[in-house]
This record gives structure tokens, C-alpha cells and sequence, in this order.
């Protein structure tokens, strides 16, 4: 069972942050986390590198955990193409700490031109 949700730029909080809900209510499942972004009318294809930070606050509110990525956003726009999207792999396996529905922030900085926003898949296994 997966679950996908997509945050245009437009939809970002306050500090620029894209906000997810991630459910995970099972404590005999493992879980696998992937971000994708979407890129629309991009001439410059070549390598972007980004940093990406990510926040993951419990269900409780008790912890919070951050994480910084050093990825590869650059729009793999195939010949008479106008749109295509980058998977980013994040956790894979992942046994939270607290089961339930956790909060993520996402702050991609240097947000590359044509990205219209990122989207996370969270596959329960």
C-alpha cells in the first residue's frame, strides 16, 4: 500500500517549506520514502545540485528530527517533451521511533528554474 501527495511551489508554507502529512499507523511494517519533483518548460538541463533539509516532527510533537541531502535536480526533459519528473529516493525500511501521523517539512534550497513542485510517496511494506 502507498500513498503520493504533491505540493506545487505556490503551496509552500511561510518559510518556503513544502508540508506533508506521513502516515504511519502500522508497527509491523516497514516504510519507504521517496520525493520526486516536477519540472515544466526547462531549457538548461544540466546538473543542479540542491540541498534539500528535512524535518520530521512525531505524531506526539515530542521529537523532532532533521536531515540534510545533497541531491541531483536536474530536469530529464526527453526531446518534444515539455514536462518530466526526478525521483529522489529518501529512507527505505524505515521503523519510526512513534507510530501514527508524523509531520515533514521540506526546504529545498536554490530551488532549481522550471521546478513547479515535490511531491513524496510513502510505500508501506
Amino acid at each position: 500500500m502507498s500513498s503520493e501527495t504533491y505540493r506545487l511551489v505556490s503551496q509552500r508554507n511561510e518559510a518556503g517549506e513544502y508540508c506533508f502529512d506521513v502516515d504511519m499507523p502500522d508497527s509491523l511494517r516497514l516504510y519507504d520514502l521517496e520525493f520526486y519533483a516536477r519540472f515544466d518548460g526547462v531549457k538548461d538541463t544540466s546538473s543542479h545540485f540542491s540541498d534539500i533539509i528535512v524535518k520530521l516532527i512525531s505524531p506526539s510533537e515530542n521529537d523532532i528530527y532533521l536531515d540534510s541531502l545533497k541531491v541531483n535536480l536536474s530536469p530529464n526533459i526527453p526531446d518534444g517533451y515539455f514536462s518530466a519528473s526526478n525521483h529522489i529516493p529518501y529512507r527505505s525500511g524505515l521503523k519510526p521511533v512513534e507510530f501514527g501521523l508524523w509531520k515533514m517539512r521540506v526546504n529545498v534550497v536554490k530551488q532549481p528554474e522550471g521546478m513547479t513542485g515535490l511531491g513524496l510517496i510513502c510505500k508501506r511494506r
